[in-house]
């Protein structure tokens, strides 16, 4: 039978998701990706990276699938999406293919534009090649459990995680969502430049604005913070 990955921002929902499309408990599904032992054994990647298997997507599964044949099917899927193209382009960036994973997890949470994914992309990339913290805001939402967060201010920046890239250099342990295929290319596709500062655009477009120099950052970003107070984004 045929299965549906979606996605999603919630671990706990995707687990939810996958175990009712299999007709499993949630725990027995819990318990499988907590089984280190084996994932290791399977992958090389660790209860966290391994969360970057699970690519959007159909996927097709035994009617009588447990969990672990369920994570069995997941990662021989991710093998097959990861060819001699896409392995070459992340050895080229310098990343393991799950690493691209996550970094595509966090570009996707920044912005939802085709055109931007691969500029942003080349300005994390130049964070970690500068031994930058990343500084994404998607991170420490997720690093909260709170994807209802509409604005994150310097208090929230403060909570310990691994996740959270304001406290911690380097990429998360994991991806902070599942991501659509096309922004893993983009990710791989990303453009080389010397931007390390990116703000969303006060007209609220979407858009961003790059800067190279923190001043210039710093110009644009309380450019858009007056604009959420004037909207009273909270």
């Amino acid at each position: 039978m045929t299965i549906n990955i979606p996605v999603i921002r919630s671990r706990k929902k995707l687990i939810n998701l996958l175990s009712k499309e299999i007709g499993v408990e949630t725990d027995s599904l819990k318990a499988a990706l907590k089984n280190s032992l084996y994932l290791k054994e399977l992958s090389g990647l660790d209860n966290e990276a391994f969360y970057s298997v699970f690519l959007p997507g159909e996927l097709k599964v035994y009617k009588t699938c447990n969990s672990y044949q369920l994570i069995d099917f997941a990662y021989s899927r991710y093998e097959q999406f990861w060819n001699n193209w896409r392995a070459e382009k992340a050895e080229a960036a310098g990343l393991m293919p799950e690493e691209v994973v996550i970094l595509s997890s966090i570009v996707y949470s920044e912005s939802k534009l085709k055109e931007e994914m691969p500029m942003i992309a080349g300005l994390y990339i130049n964070r970690l090649n500068n031994n930058m913290r990343l500084e994404s805001d998607p991170t420490v939402v997720f690093a909260h459990n709170r994807f209802n967060m509409r604005r994150v201010f310097n208090k929230h920046k403060q909570v310990k995680s691994k996740y959270n890239t304001y406290r911690n250099k380097g990429l998360p342990p994991g991806p902070i969502s599942t991501i659509p295929l096309y922004v893993i290319d983009s990710v791989l596709n990303f453009v080389p430049h010397r931007f390390i500062y990116f703000c969303a655009k006060d007209d609220m477009s979407g858009c961003h604005v790059f800067a190279e120099t923190f001043d210039e950052h710093k110009k644009n970003a309380i450019l858009y913070q007056k604009k959420l107070d004037s909207l009273k984004i909270k």
